[in-house]
């Protein structure tokens, strides 16, 4: 249970107020004892265990037969996990990798992209520290996830030059307020470039990126 203490310094409240919005929390949840299984699962995974931790998953959960356990998952590996617990990404993708389902993998990048736009598009007039805190964490999943692994980033999926040049062309205040939000993101999401064999520079998509965050 000790991980799990890292949500006090950052909360996920402005996620969870928007899941709840959109419905999302009519999502059809395992059962109570499953939910308590996948948190121990989780609260006790490491390098050394990954293989019958993963055996031990898909005991509890049948995310290739069962699309809702696969969205349940997805959403709380993404949302109570990558975006709060930044030190323990490489091990949740490996995690991802011994676990060997498309499904899981397509449905965690889909939630991924959801939470990200929730958080651009949340009120940047207050200073939310946590909002900025778990927009980078997912930027660096994000990376991860994708870049990492040779897969692009869609600008149908996240513009991340137009979030830069958009954020910086809002009025004096609200501008400050944005690029504190999209700079980091954008900064966190290219960390993984260097991992790609894609997208290491001289990459043009990533000098490009790279050129304008320095501009």
């Amino acid at each position: 249970q000790g991980r799990l203490s890292i949500a006090n310094t950052t909360n996920i409240d402005t996620l969870l107020a928007a899941q709840h919005q959109e419905g999302s929390a009519e999502l059809t949840n395992p059962t109570e004892a499953e939910m308590d299984k996948i948190s121990f699962i989780f609260n006790n995974l490491s390098l050394m265990n990954l293989t019958p931790k993963t055996d031990d998953m898909k005991e509890v959960l049948k995310i290739d037969e069962n699309l809702m356990h696969a969205k349940w998952l997805a959403q709380y590996l993404v949302m109570k996990r990558a975006s709060i617990e930044p030190n323990f990404h490489a091990l949740y993708s490996q995690f991802l990798v011994v676990l060997k389902s498309e499904r899981l993998y397509d449905e965690v990048i889909k939630e991924t992209y959801k939470n990200i736009g929730i958080l651009l598009r949340a009120d940047k007039s207050m200073a939310n520290f946590s909002d900025r805190s778990l927009l980078k964490n997912l930027g660096h999943w994000l990376g991860l996830m994708l870049l990492a692994r040779n897969k692009p980033i869609l600008m149908v999926d996240l513009d991340m030059k137009h979030l830069i040049i958009e954020a910086y062309h809002g009025g004096q205040q609200e501008k400050q307020q944005e690029l504190l939000y999209v700079v980091p993101f954008v900064a966190k999401v290219l960390e993984s470039a260097a991992k790609s064999k894609v997208f290491k520079p001289p990459c043009p998509w990533t000098s490009g990126l790279m050129n304008i965050l320095a501009e």
